[in-house]
């Protein structure tokens, strides 16, 4: 971990709250110059928004995304499984539980249990999953590095 952040924000669904909280990291992101940078996200509908704005009430803050990752080097926002994010989803709680303000609060290493959840990340344990073949195509497009193919009988790939 580089650099991590909280803040406490009101987002009107899970899909708005993953938006606000890309582009309140992209920000500080661009303000320290931390390119190439490699961004991940367990949400889906994130990845489809930024390809295709196509929920018109976020455009602003898309267009503000977009702006950002374009300075960073117009990276390409991959998608992650929900274990994969386990340091953001803890940082994501702790901002929830601040006052609602503008300000981001700056890790520039990492609070004590994020520490141990790095630690557990680098011990690689995996997890397995079942896909259907559809929901693993989706994946794979959305840059997903863990789904692997293993040829099934069933239509089923294995993760």
């Amino acid at each position: 971990m580089i650099v991590g952040f909280t803040k406490a924000i009101k987002a009107y669904n899970p899909t708005h709250a993953e938006l606000l909280a890309l582009h309140a990291g992209v920000k500080p992101a661009n303000d320290k110059e931390l390119a190439p940078l490699e961004i991940e996200t367990d949400s889906t509908d994130i990845i489809q928004l930024l390809e295709h704005n196509s929920f018109p009430a976020y455009t602003n803050t898309i267009i503000e995304c977009k702006c950002l990752l374009k300075k960073l080097g117009n990276l390409v926002v991959r998608h992650n499984f929900h274990e994969g994010n386990k340091v953001a989803h803890f940082l994501s709680k702790l901002g929830s539980k601040q006052q609602p303000t503008s300000t981001i609060n700056i890790f520039n290493s990492p609070p004590d249990p994020v520490k141990r959840t790095i630690q557990e990340d680098k011990n690689a344990t995996s997890t397995t999953r079942l896909l259907s073949s559809s929901i693993f195509n989706k994946l794979a497009m959305f840059g997903n590095l863990s789904v692997i193919p293993i040829i099934s009988t069933n239509d089923v790939m294995p993760l």
